[in-house]
This record gives C-alpha cells, sequence and structure tokens, in this order.
C-alpha cells in the first residue's frame, strides 16, 4: 500500500491517515522531509513536542489522539441539530407548497417526509467521510472524526455510526415498552402513577444511554463509537 510522510515527525502513514499518531500532526508529503530539514531540528524540540502531548490529561496513553472535550460534543450536537432542523423546515415548507401549487398534496407530504428523514443520514455520512472529518458542527469546535486507527472514514463507515446512532435509542426503547407495558395495562391506579414516572426516567436514560458512556472511558467513546472503533478528537493546531 502507498504511504505518505508526516512533515512534523517524518514518521511513514498509510495515506488514508487523517492525523499522525507519533506527533499529532496533519501536514503530509509524498517523500520524506530532506536530511537536512531533520538534522536542523534541536534535540529538545522533540521532547517539548512529547511532553506536551502528555500533559493533555487525556494521555495518549488511550491511543495517541486527545479525545475532544465533552462540552465540544455537546456543542458540536446542537449546532448539527439546529442545521438540521434549518433544513427539514424548509423541506417541509418547499413540498407544503408544491402539494398546494398541483395538487399533489399527499405525494408532496410523503416526498417531503421521506426526505426530512433521509437528511439526517445524508448530512452525517458526507460530512464525516469527507476531507474534513467532521460535520459543520463539529468543525465550528475544532473537532473532528477519525477511526482508532487515525483514518478517514469511508461512507459505509460513516453511514453505519449514523444508523447505530439513531436506531440503539430506538430498538431499547421498543424493548423497554413491551417489557414495561404489560405491567402498566394491569397496574391499579396507584401503581400507574409509579410505572409511568418510572417510564418517563426509563426513556430518558435509554434516550442519553448510547452518551452516557463517554463519561466512563478515557477515550470519552460513544456507545455507538465504541461499536464502530470511531472516536472524536481535537483537531491538530496548525
Amino acid at each position: 500500500m502507498a504511504s505518505s510522510f508526516c512533515m512534523g515527525c517524518g514518521a511513514s502513514l498509510m495515506v488514508t491517515m487523517r492525523v499522525c499518531p507519533s506527533c499529532g500532526g496533519k501536514t503530509f508529503s509524498a517523500s520524506p522531509p530532506s536530511i537536512r530539514s531533520q538534522a536542523t531540528t534541536t534535540p529538545l524540540e522533540a521532547p517539548k513536542t512529547n511532553a506536551k502531548l502528555r500533559n493533555t490529561g487525556h494521555a495518549f496513553l488511550t491511543g495517541r489522539f486527545e479525545p475532544a472535550g465533552n462540552w465540544q460534543r455537546i456543542g458540536a450536537y446542537f449546532l448539527d441539530a439546529l442545521i438540521l432542523a434549518v433544513a427539514g423546515g424548509l423541506v417541509y415548507g418547499l413540498s407544503t407548497i408544491l402539494g398546494s401549487q398541483d395538487g399533489g398534496g399527499k405525494i408532496a407530504s410523503v416526498a417531503g417526509l421521506l426526505i426530512w428523514v433521509a437528511i439526517p443520514y445524508i448530512y452525517f455520512t458526507i460530512c464525516h467521510s469527507s476531507d474534513k472529518s467532521a460535520t459543520w458542527g463539529k468543525s465550528a469546535f475544532g473537532i473532528m472524526l477519525i477511526t482508532d486507527q487515525g483514518e478517514k472514514l469511508t461512507r459505509v463507515q460513516a453511514f453505519i455510526r449514523v444508523l447505530l446512532q439513531n436506531l440503539l435509542p430506538i430498538a431499547a426503547l421498543i424493548v423497554f415498552f413491551l417489557t414495561v407495558g404489560g405491567s402498566f395495562s394491569l397496574a391499579n391506579e396507584e401503581m400507574k402513577t409509579t410505572i409511568g414516572i418510572a417510564i418517563i426516567f426509563g426513556v430518558l436514560f435509554i434516550s442519553l444511554g448510547p452518551f452516557v458512556t463517554v463519561f466512563f472511558n478515557d477515550r470519552h467513546q460513544t456507545l455507538f463509537d465504541l461499536i464502530c472503533k470511531t472516536r472524536v478528537i481535537k483537531k491538530a493546531s496548525p
């Protein structure tokens, strides 16, 4: 397989890698740095770089890349949600206008609904597999999505990740309601109130469950990150 070279430390990398696992650099070349440029690097520079990496607090003990902060991920998530909400609103409004003009209201509504459902999958799949390896929200907060090996995601990998991100909570909710539904229908009025409160908290926990794992592993990976072997990291400084 062809390889490229990190211009920061000279490491040989696969051409698909987005970040150098040795120094975190993002500048690559088809040929290694010249002997002269390597010779001009003082012996003190490497320890300084390594010390900086060790002092991140996330320690490249966990994979040599610095995980994105939880607040960065939350901010990126809400910005992406806002972008998708605006796009969905435009699609809905356009389908309503077209439906009222040509008399095919039902066809336009169904088409608009299908497009509205597909937009998040298209958005995350294309953005996460792009050269930036990030959605607009992630780019705004200085983070990106890569594989555990530091490679850019393929379209298939990006699609599977967003599919799991959306389907894991839905599947868990279906199991939850099938389990609790029978008890709720057989309970008396007092028990129904208690079960109803439990259902509300259960729904919230299950919906957020795939994201909660970021607080319990050093790489700050969600459940779908763990399954897909992906991770969100901070972009390296230029």
